[in-house]
């Protein structure tokens, strides 16, 4: 599904078949939460009607195996009175339609009972993971350790009582982060070149929070750039990939030092960067080496930004 998704038009048949597709082997995996949200994904690109009782059927079946029996008993009413009764889809024929509803509602009956599983429970528990106590000096640090300063060795933290295991000891946002892309194949060109469907980082991470994922959603303007979620997709935009988005080869032959001073370039702002950079030259005495007279640079990347926003309207 990597070129499919990566590459397909936004509200195609083409992109609805490839989230469909994927929603079928994630539900094989049993990625059931990831599945659902492919199968929604699906639908807002246009999923054709003829196939919408085999999405719909998916998407029972997860939400039973999920234990969210009351949507599943609405999907499954929803397939009841709106296909059933339709003899005409070739996908689904009604006899097979009829005998996998019924064994979705025996299902949710046996499920209706039982109480939550050990696996749900123990990852809503992890889910509030916290900092143990705040510590007073050092914000997003446990009250566990102390800060200490070493004119040779610098800053570092040492335990100021018993620490338990798995205590968590610091938890604090990255105020930027760039993807490592791994090892990148040279590319290939020639008559005979095909679609690289090798699976690299770009293809497991969130390009936004690192999360892994395996069902990400891709950049509408570029084909490397794919993130966990829509949200994801949204935040980045609005902070950097907008101008990012026409430089993606670029950035990745430089690699990822220069990305992450670009990134932090344009999450922190032009005008804030040029004033630090004033300030370290005032510091160091050598103005015409950290100020160059020329601004073309600035310029270059404004314009990219307005190309960007160009194309992401249109698409």
């Amino acid at each position: 599904m990597k070129p499919g998704v990566s590459h397909s038009r936004p509200n195609t048949e083409d992109m609805s078949l490839c989230y469909a597709n994927r929603s079928a082997a994630l539900f094989h995996l049993g990625q059931y939460e990831t599945c659902l949200k492919d199968i929604i994904r699906a639908q807002t690109h246009g999923y054709p009607e003829r196939l919408q009782p085999k999405i719909m059927l998916r998407k029972a079946e997860c939400l039973v195996a999920l234990g969210r029996l009351q949507e599943a008993s609405q999907t499954i009413g929803d397939l009841e009175r709106n296909f059933t009764p339709t003899p005409t889809l070739a996908d689904v024929p009604p006899q097979t339609l009829q005998r996998n509803l019924h064994h979705l509602k025996m299902k949710v009956q046996e499920k209706e009972n039982l109480t939550e599983t050990f696996p749900a429970t123990l990852a809503k528990t992890l889910e509030g993971v916290a900092l143990a106590g705040e510590n007073e000096q050092l914000s997003n640090a446990s009250s566990s350790v102390g800060l200490c300063i070493d004119p040779l060795k610098g800053r570092y933290l040492v335990a100021t009582k018993d620490i338990l295991p798995g205590e968590l000891l610091v938890k604090e946002d990255a105020f930027v982060s760039v993807l490592n892309p791994g090892e990148l194949p040279p590319p290939h060109h020639g008559r005979d070149s095909q679609w690289d469907t090798r699976v690299t980082n770009g293809d497991l991470y969130c390009h936004r929070c690192l999360k892994h994922t395996l069902a990400t959603v891709p950049c509408d303007g570029c084909s490397y750039a794919k993130y966990c979620s829509q949200e994801c997709l949204q935040q980045a935009w609005e902070l950097y990939h907008r101008t990012e988005c026409p430089l993606g080869g670029l950035l990745l032959t430089l690699g990822v030092f220069c990305h992450i001073a670009l990134r932090l370039t344009l999450v922190v702002g032009f005008e804030d960067v040029r004033k630090i950079v004033k300030k370290l030259c005032v510091k160091i005495s050598n103005k015409d080496i950290c100020l160059p007279e020329s601004n073309n640079q600035v310029k270059t990347l404004n314009c990219g930004r307005g190309e960007s926003e160009k194309n992401w309207q249109q698409g």
